[in-house]
């Protein structure tokens, strides 16, 4: 246990601030369900291989209490080499024994200079060895991918690198591009929207990332927020706040809010020359067709079937159109829902 106890204390003291570090998670509910980029260090216990850790760390992934993790796109396991995890344990052994001669006062008076010398740099050499060992032993990373778990080698840290868990896990996850700290425009579009798809709040679209494990990790909501200003300028994509389209022009970071439409380039484009919102309920139902913005009329009814992951294209295209005009709204929702496997009654309650 003492041994176990220095090893846990050593790596709080190596975990850096580049990611939020959860030690040894005993559950899913030890990790939060955040958007903050997370890493694990799973206890030794756990291996890489073995079929139990996989299913241990794929429950950690994909649950968070009794519900499901939403966020599994932010979350990294560090996975201890069980050959390594050997090698610092008899290190640590080591290193406590010498604390423990040092710490004989009577044993160590009667010690010559010399010898005296020669324990304190042993004690300096074994208390060295240590960050390098904890490094080396949680070599191996796992995150959440398209089919299920990726495991990941960080190799042997470098000679000489300072001692730091986090930063180099968000290092490597950068090298290997699975962590992006800038992408382009078209990318973002590509990623966040399905095919067919016209337009998406920028909530939604930075959610996309931190949801989907498929995806690579994004460092920050400012990498999505600048791709869609480079976006707005070069013409890849519009942006509606409020009642204002911004399309081919300069734009400033606060401008793109949570809440704030961003459309592909051709939809853009068609709004920019006075056409008003265009909302496609595809497959099922009725398609509203632009019409020129100086048409007026008193009262408009929309009967529609409307896919579920929609909904937020009904809000933004429909509804914040009409209050924009001042029109009175009333909504009347029908909702129909079937499983194969059944719904529970948690669910439904």
């Amino acid at each position: 246990p003492e041994v176990e106890r220095e090893i846990q204390d050593r790596i709080k003291g190596l975990a850096g601030e580049e990611l939020a570090i959860f030690l040894y998670p005993g559950s899913s509910s030890d990790i939060p369900d955040d958007k903050r980029l997370k890493l694990a260090v799973i206890s030794p216990n756990y291996g890489v291989k073995d079929l139990a850790s996989q299913k241990f760390l794929q429950e950690l992934l994909t649950k968070h209490g009794s519900g499901f993790r939403v966020y599994k796109n932010t979350l990294v396991f560090g996975v201890a080499d069980s050959g390594e995890y050997e090698g610092l344990k008899r290190a640590v052994r080591r290193l406590l024994a010498l604390r423990e001669i040092r710490n004989d006062k009577d044993f160590v008076k009667a010690l010559s200079e010399e010898n005296k010398r020669v324990l304190e740099q042993k004690l300096k050499d074994a208390e060295s060895d240590i960050p390098v060992r904890i490094l080396s032993t949680y070599r191996q990373l796992a995150k959440g991918s398209k089919d299920g778990l990726e495991f990941l080698d960080m190799g042997i840290p470098t000679i000489g690198e300072k001692p730091n868990l986090s930063k180099r896990v968000k290092e490597y996850l950068k090298l290997q591009d699975k962590l992006l700290e800038r992408v382009s425009a078209k990318y973002v579009m590509e990623r966040a929207l399905a095919e067919g798809e016209e337009q998406k709040e920028f909530k939604e679209i930075y959610e996309t990332f931190l949801k989907s494990p498929d995806l690579p990790m994004i460092e920050s909501e400012e990498v999505i927020r600048s791709a869609i200003v480079d976006g707005v300028k070069n013409k890849n994509l519009g942006v509606v706040v409020g009642d204002r389209l911004h399309y081919g022009e300069e734009i400033s970071k606060p401008i793109v809010s949570p809440e704030a439409l961003i459309l592909v380039s051709g939809i853009a484009e068609q709004q920019a020359k006075g056409w008003g919102p265009v909302v496609e309920t595809r497959k099922e139902g009725v398609i509203v067709e632009p019409r020129p913005v100086g048409a007026k009329v008193s009262r408009l009814n929309i009967k529609a079937r409307v896919p579920w992951d929609k909904l937020s294209s009904l809000v933004s295209g429909v509804f914040r159109p009409l209050q924009q005009e001042g029109a009175k709204i009333t909504l009347q929702v029908e909702i129909s829902a079937e499983s194969d496997a059944g719904i529970s009654k948690d669910t439904i309650d």
